[in-house]
């Protein structure tokens, strides 16, 4: 509940990047309360059919931005640019996007931000032994793959800063 209520709070943020566990948990819950919208709809409007009732379509507008907003950052953990969400239109191009929903995202920092399941080096990926996460890893070595990052643009001079940072936090704690 807490990831979709999070997608919610984060309706308009088209930024950054959102977990599989939250893309999906936010798809879990719009068909779940989407469902009971139109159960309502039939029970208090008699709106079976075609056409949807009242509840229905004041649930869909509220949901659209948000949808897409998560679709969008999920989009961004795997790699891809938001612009590939125009593949709906194809109608083809939804399994193409499932897939993409469904693939595991990029490990570490890419071009749209740090990876959501190492918040501050933390969490999943430290446990198994991502290179965030401080999991015993080489100092120098950890050096080098941030200042590569750094050059391919992967992440800004701010994000470089605050994870060498960490690093060398993590190396003084080892």
């Amino acid at each position: 509940m807490s990831s979709y209520l999070n997608s919610m709070r984060k309706y308009a943020t088209f930024s950054g990047r959102a977990s599989r566990k939250e893309y999906w948990l936010f798809a879990l819950f719009y068909f779940i309360f989407g469902a009971v919208a139109v159960f309502l709809d039939a029970l208090l409007f008699d709106a079976v059919g075609e056409d949807p009732g009242p509840l229905t379509i004041i649930f869909v507008l509220v949901h659209i931005l948000p949808g897409f907003a998560v679709l969008s950052r999920r989009l961004h953990d795997t790699d891809h640019s938001a612009w590939w969400m125009l593949l709906y239109i194809t109608g083809i191009g939804i399994f193409i996007l499932l897939i993409f929903a469904l693939i595991r995202g990029t490990e570490g920092p890419n071009r749209y931000g740090l990876d959501p399941y190492s918040e501050g080096g933390v969490g999943p990926a430290a446990a198994h032994g991502h290179p965030q996460g401080g999991g015993g890893t080489d100092i120098v070595a950890e050096l080098e793959r941030l200042s590569s990052l750094k050059e391919r643009g992967a992440i800004s001079e701010d994000e470089y800063a605050a994870m060498k940072a960490r690093a060398l936090d993590t190396e003084k704690l080892a």
